[in-house]
Order: C-alpha cells, then sequence, then structure tokens
C-alpha cells in the first residue's frame, strides 16, 4: 500500500465499507487501518469481504 495514502482517502474507504458490508470502523485508528490494510487479501474472488470470526468481532 502507497505511503501516500491520505487521512481523507481512509476515511472514504472505511465509509465504503460500511456501506457495502455494513461493519463500522470508524471506530479504529487510520494508522491502524493502515496496518491492517497491508496484510495479504484473503483467499477467494476478488472483491468478495469473507465473514469476520467471532474473535475479530471481539476485537472490532
Amino acid at each position: 500500500m502507497p505511503a501516500s495514502i491520505t487521512a481523507s482517502e481512509i476515511e472514504l474507504f472505511v465509509q465504503a465499507l460500511q456501506h457495502r458490508h455494513g461493519r463500522d470502523f470508524s471506530q479504529y485508528a487510520p494508522a491502524s487501518l493502515l496496518r491492517r490494510g497491508r496484510w495479504p487479501a484473503p483467499p477467494g474472488p476478488p472483491g468478495m469481504m469473507p465473514p469476520f470470526t467471532p474473535a475479530m468481532a471481539a476485537n472490532g
């Protein structure tokens, strides 16, 4: 992920996730979102968000 990602781009991405998948990440720190965004994509069709595990939901 490029280092030039702006705070407004992160905010738009979070809004898109909430709109498309119903997940609210608005309380996450921008640095945390950038770090999480650097993880490799999960296996599966492109653009498909895998279901959250109970552990992920508890930490969110």
